[in-house]
């Protein structure tokens, strides 16, 4: 346990320097325009990215900013008329090719909301098409690993208590041994 725990502390250094050195502009810009953001602050994502979405909006409404999820599918059979002049979109899709979600920029963006992109490239049809663009998984991609994985490490870092659904040795090892090292990121 103590290798894992030592390999898990370099992942998650190497994700903090990458942070430091990769998102953390876009991080600032991203907070600074849905501070400056008018109306409510939307999001929206499909499947996995729609969970977190939810909880996000759901964090965002319960900390003070007004805000609500916006699921996809339902938005393009008539929840899009929610969305007004003054509102921001916070569109989640790791692909940035989920077509139900891309669906939504034409719209939005006619009524002038600006969209800030979660995705893992700003090349993505999303990142192309979106104001601010939070560009995620460069860590977790080049390493063979998933973001979810990464999100673990960085909770056991914090000190926080985190129980995966994994249920195999195999599979708990994958989720807390990092297959990099901090110098190699760098």
């Amino acid at each position: 346990i103590a290798r894992a725990l030592d390999l898990g502390q370099r992942g998650i250094e190497a994700l903090r320097q990458a942070f430091e050195a990769q998102l953390f502009p876009a991080v600032c810009d991203a907070v600074d325009a849905i501070v400056a953001a008018r109306g409510r602050v939307i999001v929206t994502g499909m499947g996995k990215s729609g969970h977190v979405g939810s909880k996000i909006a759901a964090t965002l409404a319960s900390t003070g900013s007004p805000s609500f999820f916006l699921h996809p599918a339902e938005a393009i059979h008539g929840d899009l008329g929610r969305v007004t002049h003054g509102d921001l979109l916070l569109a989640m899709s790791k692909s940035g090719e989920t077509e139900e979600g891309l669906r939504l920029l034409a719209p939005v963006k006619a009524v002038g909301v600006p969209v800030i992109a979660i995705t893992q490239s700003r090349d993505s049809s999303l990142g192309r098409h979106s104001t601010e663009v939070l560009q995620i998984g460069e860590v977790a991609e080049a390493h063979g690993v998933t973001p979810a994985q990464v999100a673990l490490r960085w909770h056991v870092e914090r000190g926080d208590i985190v129980f995966p659904k994994s249920v195999t040795e195999s599979r708990i090892l994958e989720n807390f041994v990092a297959p990099y090292t901090a110098t190699a990121v760098q």
